[in-house]
């Protein structure tokens, strides 16, 4: 968590307390879209730290 801003910390404990995407998004002034990228890449960041695969994306996209 040390590479991460101080504000990126406080998102990572609130999301890991179970504070809601909206909630977060709210009190950070910031759109849940964005709640959900840092979700996904504190996940990412998470999974390399400790040496394991990162999970891959399966999900069809639609365009």
């Amino acid at each position: 968590m040390a590479s991460h801003s101080k504000r990126d910390r406080e998102i990572a404990e609130r999301m890991a307390s179970g504070c809601s995407t909206s909630e977060i998004a709210s009190d950070f002034g910031i759109s849940s879209a964005r709640v959900s990228q840092l979700r996904r890449e504190f996940s990412k960041s998470w999974t390399e730290f400790h040496g394991e695969p990162a999970p891959s994306n399966t999900a069809k996209r639609c365009w």
